[in-house]
C-alpha cells in the first residue's frame, strides 16, 4: 500500500525539525524554551483554534446548520433570546413538526437549557456562531495550558497541533451542538481544580463546581463522565486534609446551578420530574433510551418526514445494542475513533503511544482516565459506532501518549548527539519547528471536509435565500424527493409563527389547503427539493358555509381572538 503523502511529507518536514534543531545554536533552543512557556502562548494557540474552526465553518458568524439537532439548538436559543422558555403551538402540528422539537402543546427544544443559554447573546445579535468561535477559542488556550503543565510544553504543543484540525474537532466543533460548550466546562473546571490542588484557595473549587454544573444542564452524562476523575482527586484531598467546609460550599454553588433543572422541566412540560427530552421521547422515539432493551411501547405521534429515515435506523440500532454484543460494538467504535484521529501524519502519534503511554505521570493519567471513563460509560448507550459525538470532548486526550512519546524519542536523540544545552531544549526547538508545518498540512487536510460541509448545508441556505427576496406571508410546502436519505431536514421556522414572515412546513399533499383556509392572509408555494422548483399554489376554494340552524344568543365575552397559529410572541 502507498503511503498516503501527508504521511511522507509530515515524516520529512520531522526529520528537517531534529536536523535543525540539531545545527543551529543554543540561544535557538532557549529561544523555543521561553516562546512555549510565555504566558500568552495558550491565548496565541486559542486564536488560531477559532480562526481554524471558523474557516472549516464557511468563514462566517452566520454558520448555516447541516443537521436537524443543531437547528433544534438554535430554535431553542431564539426563544430563550426573547425572554421565554416556550412558544406558542400551531393550531395544526403535522406540519411543523421539527426534528428533536417539542411542537404541542408548546413549542420547545428536547435539550436542556445550558448550551441554549450560551447561544443566547449571538442568537440575540444575530450572528448565532459568535458564542460557539468564542468557546472553540477559550478550549483552544485551556487545552494547552493545562497539557503544557501535565506532560510538557512540547507534548502539549504536538498534542494540540493534532487535535486542532482533526476530523473529530471539526466535525463537533465547527458546530452548534452542545459539545463546544461542555468542552469549555470541562476544561475550565479542571482547571478550577488544578489551581485549588495548587493551593489557591477554595473560591477555585467553587468555580469548578460551578462549571461542572452547568456541563450538567447541558449534557448531564458525558459531564459526569468526564468529571469522574477530577472528583476522586478532589475527595482524596478533601479526606486528606479534612476540607469538609470546603466542599460543602462547592457542592452548594453547584446545587444552585442544577435547580435550573427541575425550574426547566416545570416551565416545559409542566412536571417538575419530567424532562423534555422524556416527553419528545415518548411522544416520537420510545426506545429512544440508555440500557440494553428496546422499549416496546408505541409512539403517541408518528415520525415526521424529517424523521423517517432517522427512526428506523436508531430502532436497528438500539435493537442490536445488546450485552451479548457489547464488547463488538465497544470494538467498532473505538475503531471510528481511531479513524477519527489517527489520519494522515497523525499515525506517527499512534505508532508512538505504545512508548508513550509507560512515560505518562499524574495529571496526564488524570486526562486520559477521563478519556477512558467516557468511553466506556457511554456503554449503555446505543449509537451508530460512527457517531463519535458523544467523545468529542476527550478527543485530544487520545493523542497525549503518542505525543509524550514523540517527544521522548526525540529528547533521546539529542542526548545521543551529544549536543550543547539540555536535551529536552532541543526537543521542544524541534517540535517548535515541525509545528507550523504540520498546521498547514492539517488544513490542506480539511479542506474536503470544509467542502462536504458546504454542500450539506446548500439546500436550507438556498431555500434561507429564496425566503429573504420573497413575499411576506408567504407558506413554503417542502417536497422532498425519493433520495433523501443523509440528508438534513428543511423544516425550521421561527418560534413566533404568527409574527413571522414565512413558514416551512411539510408538503402533506390534500392536506394543504387546510392549512392555507386557517391561514388566509398567507400565500402557499410548493417547494419541490429534488426537483429544484419553487411552484405557487393557488388560493384554496373557500368552504362551503354550514346550513343555518336556529341558536340561542350567546352570553357576552371577552373580545378579540389568537391568530390562527397561536398567539403571537408574549411581552
Amino acid at each position: 500500500m502507498t503511503p498516503h503523502p501527508a504521511l511522507l511529507a509530515s515524516a520529512l518536514l520531522a526529520g528537517c525539525a531534529l536536523v535543525a534543531a540539531h545545527l543551529l545554536p543554543e540561544r535557538w533552543a532557549d529561544g523555543a524554551a521561553r516562546v512555549l512557556r510565555h504566558r500568552a502562548a495558550p491565548w496565541v494557540l486559542g486564536l488560531a483554534t477559532a480562526l481554524a474552526c471558523l474557516w472549516v465553518a464557511g468563514g462566517t458568524l452566520k454558520v448555516e446548520p447541516v443537521s436537524t439537532d443543531e437547528a433544534s439548538y438554535l430554535l431553542e436559543a431564539r426563544i430563550l433570546a426573547a425572554g421565554h422558555i416556550t412558544a406558542p403551538a400551531p393550531v395544526i402540528p403535522e406540519f411543523f413538526e421539527q426534528a428533536w422539537v417539542v411542537v404541542t402543546p408548546r413549542i420547545y427544544s428536547k435539550y436542556p437549557p445550558g448550551h441554549a443559554l450560551a447561544l443566547v447573546p449571538g442568537v440575540a445579535l444575530g450572528l448565532p456562531w459568535l458564542v460557539p468561535l468564542l468557546l472553540n477559542l477559550v478550549s483552544g488556550a485551556l487545552l494547552f495550558a493545562l497539557l503544557r503543565r501535565a506532560i510538557g510544553p512540547a507534548a502539549a504543543l504536538l498534542t494540540w497541533s493534532a487535535w486542532v484540525l482533526s476530523v473529530m474537532a471539526m466535525a463537533w466543533q465547527t458546530t452548534y451542538f452542545s459539545e463546544v460548550t461542555l468542552l469549555a466546562c470541562w476544561l475550565g473546571a479542571t482547571s478550577c481544580v488544578w489551581r485549588w490542588l495548587d493551593g489557591a484557595g477554595p473560591r477555585w473549587l467553587v468555580g469548578a463546581a460551578l462549571l461542572t454544573a452547568y456541563g450538567a444542564i447541558t449534557r448531564p452524562l458525558s459531564i459526569l463522565l468526564l468529571a469522574l476523575p477530577l472528583i476522586f482527586v478532589v475527595l482524596r484531598r478533601a479526606w486528606r486534609e479534612r476540607l469538609g467546609g470546603e466542599l460543602l460550599r462547592a457542592a452548594a454553588a453547584g446545587l444552585v446551578i442544577l435547580m435550573v433543572l427541575p425550574a426547566w422541566n416545570l416551565a416545559t412540560t409542566g412536571k417538575i420530574g419530567r424532562s423534555p427530552l422524556q416527553e419528545y421521547t415518548e411522544t416520537y422515539l420510545p426506545w429512544d433510551r440508555l440500557g440494553f432493551a428496546v422499549e416496546s411501547t408505541a409512539a403517541r405521534r408518528s415520525a415526521p418526514p424529517d424523521l423517517q429515515f432517522i427512526a428506523p435506523q436508531l430502532a436497528r440500532v438500539h435493537r442490536e445494542h445488546t450485552v451479548a454484543r457489547l464488547p463488538r460494538n465497544l470494538v467498532e467504535r473505538a475503531a471510528k475513533i481511531g479513524e477519527s484521529l489517527f489520519t494522515h501524519w497523525r499515525v506517527l502519534l499512534l505508532a508512538a503511544a505504545l512508548g508513550g503511554i509507560w512515560l505518562l505521570r499524574g495529571a496526564a493519567w488524570v486526562v486520559l482516565a477521563a478519556a477512558l471513563s467516557q468511553f466506556f460509560g457511554h456503554a449503555v448507550w446505543g449509537h451508530e459506532a460512527g457517531w463519535t459525538l458523544y467523545y468529542a470532548e476527550s478527543a485530544a486526550a487520545w493523542f497525549v501518549p503518542g505525543a509524550v512519546g514523540v517527544v521522548a524519542a526525540i529528547t533521546w536523540l539529542a542526548r545521543r548527539a551529544r549536543l550543547r544545552g539540555p536535551a529536552g531544549a532541543r526537543a521542544e526547538l524541534a517540535v517548535l519547528l515541525a509545528a507550523p508545518g504540520l498546521f498547514l498540512f492539517s488544513i490542506a487536510d480539511a479542506g474536503g471536509y470544509r467542502a462536504w460541509r458546504a454542500g450539506r448545508a446548500a439546500e436550507s441556505r438556498a431555500l434561507a435565500e429564496y425566503m429573504a427576496t420573497g413575499p411576506d406571508h408567504t407558506v413554503y410546502f417542502i417536497r422532498y424527493g425519493p433520495a433523501r436519505e443523509g440528508r438534513p431536514g428543511l423544516i425550521r421556522n421561527d418560534p413566533w409563527l404568527a409574527e413571522a414572515r414565512s413558514w416551512v412546513v411539510y408538503d402533506l399533499g390534500a392536506r394543504n389547503e387546510e392549512l392555507l383556509r386557517a391561514a388566509p392572509d398567507r400565500r402557499g408555494f410548493l417547494v419541490d427539493v429534488s426537483a429544484h422548483s419553487v411552484t405557487p399554489i393557488p388560493p384554496p376554494a373557500p368552504a362551503t358555509p354550514p346550513v343555518a340552524t336556529p341558536t340561542k344568543p350567546s352570553p357576552p365575552g371577552p373580545t378579540g381572538s389568537a391568530g390562527p397559529m397561536g398567539s403571537p410572541r408574549p411581552g
